[in-house]
């Protein structure tokens, strides 16, 4: 630095002179060029005079220290000279085209600042507005575009002002000002685009000067100078926070270094430098980081000789911003190599592989790290400690040994030691130059990796590994052209999965340039051996089967082999083939096979059975398959067949099975031709189907060809028929990256939607079908269009009845062009309205289209909803006016959907709803419900209306798809059926987020009745399937499978105070409040009671009154609540009744009394209202009533039944005192009057009798007939 400042003082007094001399001999080139040789200076190309501008081609100037100065095209022009305040003040401007400084030896005398400033003082004042260099070299350092402004006076001493100067792929500027008393003050800055400027500013004199940089707010630096001494550095201080090298430079990893840098330099001119950085964005090194943590050093370096560098101290710390991996630390102060010999020894404390790069061994490694080097040898030595993941598998002894030679390695030596006696060696030494020899040896029981599928495992492995190779290079890639040999020696004692393994693996390559030969054998369970050859185009990555064989005896003793896949395997395998002299043989043999996956079903095989022989003339190929079973598909029996000279084969194949209940039969037969490397089939014929008359699909006159070369299949112009549609294939073509498909044909169109959908269509609508698709890789392009010919579509409804769709227009295309694409659909029809879409996008994926509907009546839609809602009748007319815009990856949708006069009723529910409205508002990424309501008339209440339900919500797709709807209902007729209805009130909030729905709510029944004692209509249950005739079987896909929803319900449910339920002897009325709760993932939970006000139960052949009921629901769930009824027989003397408590699927029923009386007692009392004492010859007819009640169950018998109809509470037929049977007639007026009618069998009079109930104990009664009169009865108990 001292040179180079030496160096610019000495270029600016030379220039100074050089002036001067101007000013002396302006007037004549001839005294300039004296006065230059007198200093020294050698100038050529001298043309002008100093007041009208001065040329010089080259000056030239060398010093006594070895300095040499010289200037190219070298211009000056005056702009003034004048005189002011006794001094002379020059101006002008000074340019040259290329300068360039080499300083010399430095002076054996420090230069003092007072001899420098005098040397620095000019007789005039000098003022240059521009000082331009083009080119500047400084000891060999360039620099280009130099522009100056100078200024030399008295005080300020010099001024010079730096205009923008590109430096560094950046811009810089500045100015400096040197005062007369030798003060010194400059400010720079330097900006590359895109990182922070660097401010530089200098204070001080020109004996001690203070340097501070600035890199933004991250990096600070600040250094003491002495710029006259012959060590100008004494002190350098670097402050770093949170500073990222990626300011820097663009490709280098993020950081957030924090800390200081410190130097000294002493009186011995030695700088001791210490550093404490950390690094608080420390991370991986496949996360675009650096893993360093921290960094602490302590170093040495003489300034005038730095090979005398020396290292003092050196730790760093590994891993990750939020947890170190391991530090690596100097163990003795290390200095840079001398002539013979340099050593360094580092410890390396454990340190997680994995935590420096995801890819590498989740693995600790800790040891001590040796560097030597022995005049040009280097060598590095590891012995540490290996820890694998997990205790499990200890700490293995690690030793390995590396020598480079001029940086290139030529020997490596490893040796591993398990802490249960594994023992790995393995050495490569380079004996001359690209000729390397490698031997390994594995022993004892290894901790195996998972290997694709396969967990991780500890496995015996005892192998051996020779190879004797010459290579190109060090290098993976030069493997590929590696000569010489390899084997592979898996020895007895092996196993893997638990199965033992034997065998070997070896691999040759005798010159450069010739094909590879490699063979494979194990010995296992099972057997395999594989001879391949390497050739360009092979099956395998570049290899060609020669000879492969495998044999399986039992796939069952191979279950840890296949288990990854299979959830079972078993049955005998074995396959051959071989390749000799140009002839290929095959066989293939296979017999109780049993292969099933996880979750799917299990398929089975009979028998398989083939071979096969091809060489240059002929082909020979036979194959067998019998009873293959499995997921409700059988293929009972498969020939097939190829022979013939390869110039006239002849090719057949024959198949038949059963899909479900159906059966079918696959033939297809054709000529085959070998020809110029590519094989054809002619005439190929092919049929599918149940019966050749109704096959799916049948080809005729086909020609197929293969180019086994280019892997390209080509299937030329041929009549078609699809689900018996005739159809003509122009093309189709297939090649492993692209494929073509051309057809067209006029089919009907309600055999295809049959086949694909679940509706049963029918009707004679023709259409033109025309398509012609093409596909590269992941890309399809074509076109495709159907349009309707003549006919229509119908669908029936549950009925049968077909319901046509009256179709005028159907116009559907489809294209794909490159990035674009676009679908156009027009449907009309005459009565179920119109719909029209178009919808495309560019190669910017923008979106356009519009999509407009009008339909009349939405009857049309009855037959689509069938499936799940069979018997809904649906009414009201649509209109939808949407224009489509955005991207492909967020659609804008602007417009209304209405729909009006909505009307649904589903009759065998009792579900029905009419005057309903919907309007769906879109407005770009959302769409908006307003305005929709179901049932209803205009004016008056709610009541008065019907009840409504009113709906708003919308729905978003700006994000993540999500929906809210709100609904809110007022005096609701939900069910308006004869036994059942049903009025009510409330509000609930449906949520919709991806994977989530969340409902909540409450509703308060205002009004409703349910008679129980009316069944639904009879039922098909789910696995019944009704097929009308001329419909063909549609094999049934498995059970749906659970939705992806995770509900969150929250509902509450009011019975109000009008609830009433009757049926099965049951008359009540019915209050209380349920609630329905369920997390994500659990079963609904319902809690809450339902209790019985008042009413009747009729048990026993008599009606009770209910006086508790309660149905208590926990979680045990809706169908199993717990019950606690008691219903007793009112007005009797005795409290007598019937008590049922427990769960609903498992109730019990008991009599009650009170006090507790025997079950003969409480049944006297319950059946016949008196006691077991009072009943004398009356038994018969309280077995008579308990006999029905028995019989009736939870319902009613037909008995009482018409009873209940004649208005009859009691019919009886009993015994008297004297032995005549009484048949009794009565009824129940009321809670307290009864009436009865008796007759005797045997007498032609009867008597009536009516009777009032005071109280329990006292009971008037009047009788008419054979005995007349009016009895008080009162009844007294007593023991």
């Amino acid at each position: 630095m001292k040179r180079a400042l030496r160096g610019s003082l000495l270029l600016l007094l030379l220039t100074l002179a050089a002036v001067a001399a101007l000013l002396a001999w302006s007037q004549q080139a001839s005294g300039l060029r004296f006065w230059l040789a007198r200093t020294g200076v050698q100038a050529e190309g001298l043309q002008g005079s100093f007041w009208s501008g001065l040329r010089v081609e080259q000056l030239r100037w060398q010093g006594a220290d070895g300095t040499r100065l010289e200037l190219q095209g070298l211009q000056w022009q005056r702009e003034g000279l004048s005189r002011q305040d006794g001094r002379w003040h020059l101006q002008g401007r000074l340019g040259a085209q290329r300068l360039a400084l080499q300083t010399g030896q430095p002076g054996t005398e420090p230069l003092r600042p007072e001899a420098l400033l005098q040397s620095l003082r000019l007789p005039l004042d000098l003022s240059l507005s521009a000082l331009k260099i083009q080119e500047l070299s400084l000891d060999g350092r360039h620099l280009q575009g130099l522009s100056l402004q100078l200024q030399a006076r008295q005080d300020p001493l010099w001024a010079v002002q730096l205009a923008p100067l590109s430096l560094a792929k950046g811009s810089a500027q500045g100015q400096a000002w040197l005062q007369a008393n030798g003060q010194l003050s400059a400010q720079a800055r330097w900006q590359v685009p895109g990182f922070d400027p660097v401010q530089l500013q200098a204070q001080g004199s020109l004996a001690a000067l203070r340097l501070q940089a600035q890199f933004g707010p991250a990096a600070q630096a600040q250094a003491d100078l002495q710029p006259l001494a012959a060590q100008p550095l004494q002190q350098l201080r670097l402050q770093l926070e949170a500073f990222d090298l990626r300011r820097l430079h663009p490709q280098w990893p993020h950081t957030a270094l924090s800390g200081e840098l410190h130097a000294q330099v002493d009186a011995q001119q030695v700088a001791e430098l210490q550093a404490r950085i950390s690094n608080g964005a420390a991370r991986r090194l496949d996360q675009d980081g650096w893993p360093l943590r921290a960094l602490e050093a302590r170093l040495r370096v003489p300034l005038n000789d730095w090979r005398g560098l020396r290292v003092q101290a050196l730790a760093l710390d590994l891993g990750e911003a939020a947890r170190s991996a391991g530090r690596l630390a100097l163990k003795d102060p290390a200095g840079l190599p001398a002539q013979d010999r340099w050593q360094a020894d580092l410890s390396l404390q454990p340190l997680r592989l994995n935590a420096l790069h995801a890819g590498w061994p989740a693995a600790q490694l800790g040891g001590a790290l040796a560097l030597e080097q022995m005049q040009d040898a280097l060598e590095l030595r590891l012995q540490g400690q290996l820890q694998p993941p997990g205790k499990a598998l200890g700490i293995w002894q690690l030793q390995a040994q590396t020598r480079l030679l001029q940086l290139q390695p030529t020997q490596f030596l490893l040796s591993l030691q398990g802490p249960t006696g594994q023992q790995l060696s393995a050495q490569a030494q380079q004996t001359s130059p690209g000729h390397w020899q490698a031997q390994a040896r594995s022993q004892g029981e290894w901790p195996l990796p998972a290997l694709g599928p396969w967990p991780a495992q500890r496995s015996p492995l005892q192998a051996e590994l020779k190879a004797e190779l010459t290579l190109p290079s060090l290098s993976l890639a030069a493997l590929r052209e590696a000569t010489g040999q390899a084997q592979l020696q898996l020895q007895p004692g092996t196993r893997w999965l638990g199965l033992p393994l034997e065998g070997q693996a070896t691999w040759q390559r005798a010159q450069a340039g010739q094909p590879a030969q490699a063979s494979l054998q194990v010995q296992a369970p099972a057997s395999l051996a594989l001879t391949a050859q390497e050739q360009q185009t092979g099956w395998m990555g570049g290899w060609q089967p020669l000879r492969a064989r495998v044999q399986v005896d039992e796939l069952a003793s191979l279950r840890p082999w296949w288990q990854p896949w299979l959830q079972e395997a078993a049955g005998r395998l074995r396959l051959q083939a071989e390749q000799q002299g140009g002839v290929w043989q095959a066989e293939v043999d296979a017999a109780a096979l049993r292969l099933r996956q996880p979750q799917q079903a299990r398929w089975q095989l009979e028998s398989l059975q083939g071979r096969g022989r091809l060489d240059a003339q002929t082909l020979q190929a036979e194959l067998s398959l019998r009873g293959l079973e499995g997921a409700g598909q059988s293929l009972r029996l498969a020939r097939f067949s190829a022979q013939g000279p390869l110039e006239a084969q002849a090719w057949r194949l024959d198949a038949e099975g059963r899909s479900g209940a159906q059966d079918w039969r696959v033939a297809g037969q054709a000529q085959g031709r070998w020809s110029g490397g590519q094989q054809d089939w002619q005439a190929l014929q092919l049929d599918a189907g149940p019966t050749p008359a109704s096959a799916w699909l049948q080809l005729r006159e086909g020609h197929l060809s293969w180019q086994p070369a280019t892997g390209l299949w080509n299937l030329g112009p041929a009549p078609l028929q699809l689900l018996g549609e005739p159809l003509q294939l122009q093309q189709a073509r297939y090649a492993p990256e692209a494929w073509q498909l051309r057809l067209q044909g006029q089919p009907r169109l309600a055999p295809w939607l049959r086949a694909a959908t679940a509706f049963e269509w029918e009707g004679g609508l023709r259409t033109q079908l025309e398509a012609d698709l093409q596909g590269q890789g992941s890309q399809l392009s074509g076109s495709v269009r159907l349009s309707r010919l003549e006919g229509d579509l119908s669908l029936p409804d549950d009925a049968g009845q077909p319901h046509a769709l009256e179709l005028r227009t159907l116009d559907l295309q489809a294209q794909r062009l490159g990035d674009t694409a676009s679908l156009s659909l027009q449907l009309a029809s005459q009565a179920h309205g119109e719909l029209q879409l178009q919808l495309g996008f560019d190669a910017a994926e923008q979106l356009t289209g519009r999509l407009q509907a009008r339909l009349p009546t939405l009857q049309a839609l009855e037959p689509w909803l069938q499936g799940s809602l069979g018997g809904l009748r649906l009414r009201g007319r649509a209109e939808a006016d949407l224009r489509v815009s955005g991207r492909r990856s967020l659609p804008l949708i602007h417009g209304p959907l209405r729909v009006q006069e909505l009307a649904l009723q589903h009759p065998a529910s009792g579900f029905a709803t009419q005057d309903g409205q919907v309007e769906l508002r879109f407005e770009g990424a959302q769409a908006r419900l307003v305005d929709s309501h179901l049932g209803g008339q205009p004016g008056g209440t709610p009541a008065e209306r019907g009840g409504q339900v009113l709906a708003t919500g919308q729905l978003n797709w700006q994000a993540d798809p999500q929906a809210d709807l709100q609904l809110q209902a007022q005096a609701w007729r939900v069910l308006q059926r004869y036994d059942r209805q049903l009025v009510l009130s409330g509000d609930a909030q449906l949520r919709l987020r991806p994977g989530q729905l969340a409902l909540q709510g409450g509703f308060t029944v205002d009004q409703g009745r349910f008679d129980l004692g009316r069944a639904d209509a009879p039922v098909l249950g789910e696995d019944v399937r009704v097929l009308r005739a001329g419909t063909a079987p549609v094999p049934r896909s498995g059970s749906a499978q659970a939705g992806t929803w995770q509900p969150q319900v929250d509902l509450r449910l009011d019975l109000g105070q009008r609830l009433t339920v009757r049926g099965r002897g049951l008359q009540t009325r019915a209050t209380g409040q349920l609630r329905v709760q369920q997390e994500p993932g659990k079963p609904p939970r319902w809690s809450g009671q339902i209790e019985s006000n008042g009413g009747r139960y009729r048990a026993y052949g008599q009606d009770l009154e209910i006086e508790t009921g309660v149905l208590s629901f926990d979680k045990a769930g809706l169908d199993n609540p717990r019950l606690d009824l008691l219903a007793v027989r009112p007005d009797l003397e005795q409290r007598v009744g019937v008590r049922v408590d427990g769960r609903a699927q498992n109730p019990r029923v008991r009599l009650y009394s009170e006090p507790v009386l025997s079950d003969t007692e409480v049944l006297s009392w319950l059946l016949l209202g008196r006691a077991p004492d009072e009943l004398g010859s009356s038994d018969a007819a309280l077995l008579q009533r308990a006999a029905l009640a028995l019989l009736a169950g939870e319902g009613e018998n037909p008995a009482s039944e018409l009873m209940g109809k004649l208005g009859l509470t009691e019919v009886s037929l009993s015994p008297t005192d004297e032995g005549e049977r009484v048949l009794r007639v009565g009824a129940q007026l009321g809670r307290r009057w009864s009436l009865a009618y008796e007759r005797s069998l045997g007498q032609a009079a009867g008597s009536w009798q009516l009777a009032y109930r005071l109280g329990q104990r006292f009971t008037l009664r009047a009788r008419s007939g054979e005995d007349s009169g009016v009895d008080g009865l009162w009844v007294w108990k007593f023991d």
